[in-house]
């Protein structure tokens, strides 16, 4: 059976308005809540994890439900791949025990795997469910509410899924809109099952890259490529509220409405990108002092970046909440999820993007290295074609990046400039003062990192 569903994460503080909401119980055909609790199973050297597999058996407050789920493909959230679920008879005061004869023999692993599957970890979670008409498809809409434990380990979860059940794929997009235009659900490309695996290995991912360079560019690939890096970059803040995964997720963004542009995607898709934008980039800059202390690797002050980091923590968490309440972001990633997903035989030629980079590129080339303030003002686009001579193995990328780094310096220094007489942390002004004067020296360095980038 193949499994179409749509994932999304939900900020928890919106969990209890989502489950009580009245529009919900009067357009669904039916709603449940149950607990489930879920075993999943692997070897010790993860072999059902490597080949993109995964196996759970769940208990429901009536029965036990076997289940495995193997590799499949995503975008924006929307999940389609190979299902396998068989009920399971379990004898009272009994363990359930895994039954691979219930699994069609193409899907069953090697005996030698099967002897060594064991316990792995669980997910515990309560869960409501409206099954919702909507257009000409009938949706399965969940809510789970809880938490994935391994042993003392344990990671949150909430989430809302939405599985078609009947009808057609765009439909689960459509809806989700309309949700996501209520509260804050962003797609997510991350499930149970990773989540889990990433209590033994954090730095374990199912996600699968798409490898490119400039000869072998698929327009198409790398937008989906790059939404689905932005999914998992925004699910990764959210859970650890690691600032600088922000700067990083800035830089994606444009480099992905860079290649929107290039590609003449339509101008709504466009503009609610330009918006998110917008958000990012009004989180990020008040945050350009920490920044340029962060990039610059001829000083110690990667302490003192990150203790100014926290002096911002407020101001940041403020225009957070914002973007999170307004979700846009979401909402943007749910447009273009559903364009590529109707758009899926399109091949977008690479030609547009590739002469955007060029043309850029000249832009680049011709600034005027002794206008520093025309350089500051292309940092945002400088950084957008960065990341994306990075996604394609670009020979500049090396140049580009050094030039961007040592502008985010200059631009540090020149905040720090306007901050020291204001700030009252002694040290930290101390600090500031001594970084602060190598600017000029700093400024010339800027002048000779701009030259590599005359012969790209």
């Amino acid at each position: 059976m193949k499994e179409i569903e749509l994932k999304l994460t939900l900020a928890s503080e919106a969990m209890e308005a989502f489950r009580s909401d009245s529009l919900l119980g009067q357009i669904s055909l039916k709603q449940t809540t149950e607990h489930l609790d879920n075993q999943y199973f692997d070897t010790p050297d993860l072999l059902l994890n490597k080949s993109h597999a995964a196996l759970r058996i769940r208990k429901t407050p009536t029965h036990y439900v076997q289940t495995l789920k193997n590799k499949g493909q995503a975008i924006a959230g929307l999940h389609q791949r190979g299902e396998w679920e068989s009920p399971l008879e379990v004898t009272e005061g009994e363990a359930p025990q895994l039954n691979w004869e219930a699994l069609p023999a193409e899907a069953r692993p090697d005996l030698e795997i099967q002897q060594r599957i064991e316990p792995l970890f669980k997910t515990d979670f309560e869960r409501t469910a409206w099954i919702i008409k909507h257009n000409n498809s009938e949706i399965e809409l969940v809510l789970d509410h809880g938490q994935i434990s391994r042993g003392e380990l344990y990671s949150p979860l909430c989430e809302v899924e939405l599985e078609l059940k009947a009808g057609e794929a765009k439909d689960l997009f459509d809806f989700a809109l309309q949700l996501a235009q209520r509260y804050p659900l962003v797609p997510c490309d991350v499930n149970k099952a990773e989540r889990g695996y990433q209590l033994l290995n954090s730095q374990l991912s199912f996600f699968q890259p798409y490898q490119c360079n400039q000869d072998s560019l698929n327009s198409t690939a790398y937008i989906t490529d790059a939404l689905s890096r932005i999914s998992r970059r925004w699910d990764d803040f959210i859970h650890t509220r690691n600032w600088w995964l922000l700067v990083i997720l800035q830089r994606q963004i444009r480099g992905l409405l860079m290649a929107m542009t290039a590609l003449d995607f339509h101008k709504d898709l466009r503009d609610a990108w330009q918006q998110v934008c917008a958000q990012f980039d009004g989180i990020i800059a008040p945050a350009t002092l920490p920044v340029g202390l962060f990039v610059d690797r001829n000083n110690n002050s990667r302490g003192l970046s990150q203790r100014l980091l926290q002096l911002l923590d407020g101001d940041m968490e403020g225009r957070l909440k914002a973007l999170v309440d307004s979700n846009q972001l979401g909402q943007a990633m749910l447009k273009l999820g559903l364009h590529l997903y109707e758009n899926q035989s399109t091949d977008y030629s690479a030609e547009p993007l590739l002469a955007k980079m060029q043309e850029q590129l000249a832009t680049i080339q011709n600034l005027d290295p002794n206008n520093l303030d025309d350089q500051l003002d292309c940092l945002p686009v400088l950084q957008a074609q960065a990341y994306l001579y990075n996604r394609i193995h670009h020979p500049c990328y090396e140049a580009l990046n050094a030039y961007v780094d040592q502008l985010l310096i200059v631009a540090g220094m020149r905040r720090a400039e306007q901050m020291l007489p204001s700030l009252q942390d002694g040290d930290s002004r101390a600090k500031l003062a001594s970084w602060t004067r190598r600017l000029t020296v700093e400024l010339r360095a800027l002048q000779d990192i701009h030259k590599p980038l005359q012969s790209c």
